[in-house]
């Protein structure tokens, strides 16, 4: 809804100009997420374009998070220009993975990505029981692996900066040992490389 609006305005913007200046669409930004058939055993679940700072917040985070309102400052002020998300389930979520969700964040240039991937990996850490994990082919890259024991979910969370985009996938699982943390890594990579 909020992308159908985006593009009446561009266009109803375009339309009637006598000065010469043309509006550009905005860019599907829905392009330059990690693809449908990233990982086997997962379905795609919903694909959205996420236009604002806000939308991207609300889309990532829980509910009442008490750090959106400083990522949706933070994402702002490194220039957020459009972003969107996909979301997989997993085909036997009581065995492998139960949830997976790629999103990517248009910013300024390629040090605001820098720092905004810098800024969520921390958040997702920050007192969390978490291991790094290397992605293959994105030496820029950073992954970590959140696992709270035995009987609670692990959440593996990669980013990695293409140019000006920050592109992120986050996975979750029953256990860490249902998680195919290395496998998805190195889907991720090969993503982000261009492979």
């Amino acid at each position: 809804m909020a992308l159908c609006a985006v593009l009446a305005a561009s266009l109803v913007a375009g339309c009637g100009s006598s000065g010469g200046t043309t509006t550009a669409a905005p860019v599907a930004m829905a392009s330059r997420l990690p693809p449908a058939g990233l990982v086997a055993g997962t379905t795609v679940r919903s694909t959205r374009e996420l236009p604002t700072a806000i939308d991207l917040a609300g889309a990532v985070r829980r509910a009442g998070d008490p750090g959106t309102a400083s990522a949706v400052q933070r994402l702002e002020a490194a220039g957020y220009a459009g972003g969107a998300i996909r979301e997989w389930r997993g085909t036997d979520p009581s065995e492998g993975l139960t949830l997976m969700r790629g999103w990517v964040a248009r910013l300024r240039d390629g040090g605001a990505a820098r720092r905004e991937l810098q800024a969520t990996v921390a958040e997702a850490r920050n007192g969390q029981p978490a291991s790094d994990v290397a992605i293959p082919g994105a030496p820029d890259g950073r992954g970590i692996l959140i696992d709270p024991g035995p009987g609670r979910a692990a959440t593996l969370l990669l980013a990695a900066p293409r140019g000006s985009d920050l592109v992120a996938l986050q996975a979750v699982a029953p256990s860490a040992a249902a998680l195919p943390a290395d496998a998805i890594a190195r889907a991720f990579g090969r993503f982000v490389a261009g492979r």
